[in-house]
C-alpha cells in the first residue's frame, strides 16, 4: 500500500522482499526472524504475478525448513509450522506435515506435556487443511 500510494510501483516491495528472504531460520527454540518470514510470505501473495516464482522459492524453502525442524522435533517447527498454516503455503504436504507433527507430538508428551500438546495442536490444523484441500 505504501509502495503505490508514493507511486513507486511495487520496486520498494520487491526489494523488501528480496531482504526479508535473504534472513535464514535458525535452529533452536525460539526465532525472531519467523516475523520477517511471515512478512515476506503475507507480500508475496498481495504482489501477486509480480512475484510469483519469488513466492513459490519462499514456499519451497519454508516447507524444506518446517520439514527440518518437525523431524528434530524442534519447539520452533511449532511456530513455524502455524505460520506456514496461517499464510495457508505447502498445502500439498499437508497430511506429511501432519503426521510428522502428530509423531512428534506423541513422543514429546513423555518429556513435557506443554510441547507435546503444541505438536499435536499444529498437527490437527495440518489434517484440517489436508483435508480442506482434498475436498477442494
Amino acid at each position: 500500500m505504501w509502495a503505490r500510494r508514493h507511486g513507486s510501483g511495487i520496486a520498494h516491495a520487491l526489494a523488501a522482499l528480496d531482504f526479508y528472504t535473504k534472513i535464514p531460520i535458525e535452529r533452536g527454540d525460539y526465532d525472531p526472524g519467523l516475523i520477517v518470514w511471515d512478512r515476506a510470505a503475507t507480500l508475496a501473495k498481495s504482489l501477486g504475478k509480480a512475484t510469483f516464482e519469488k513466492a513459490k522459492q519462499l514456499e519451497a524453502y519454508l516447507s524444506d525448513s518446517l520439514k527440518k525442524l518437525a523431524a528434530e522435533g524442534s519447539h520452533l517447527a511449532i511456530m513455524l509450522s502455524r505460520m506456514v498454516v496461517k499464510n495457508r503455503l505447502a498445502t500439498s504436504e499437508a497430511e506429511k506435515f501432519a503426521n510428522v507433527l502428530a509423531g512428534q507430538g506423541e513422543a514429546q508428551t513423555t518429556t513435557g506435556l506443554l510441547g507435546g500438546l503444541q505438536f499435536l495442536e499444529c498437527a490437527r490444523d495440518w489434517y484440517q487443511m489436508a483435508q480442506a484441500f482434498d475436498q477442494g
